[in-house]
């Protein structure tokens, strides 16, 4: 999921490694200069959420 706010792109994003099955348990926030292109930087407390129900 994409948010512009306040001058930056932020998105929300699941990830797990390749041998886990539960591929919705980590949720992670990166924030961006815009939607498109690169320079994507992490949150410093992520994963944000860990929670196999809503993560």
């Amino acid at each position: 999921m994409l948010l512009p706010r306040h001058g930056k792109c932020w998105m929300l994003t699941s990830m797990a490694p390749a041998d886990v099955k539960d591929q919705r348990s980590e949720l992670y926030l990166f924030s961006g200069p815009s939607t498109l292109g690169t320079g994507w930087t992490p949150c410093a407390v992520n994963p944000v959420r860990v929670d196999p129900a809503g993560g």
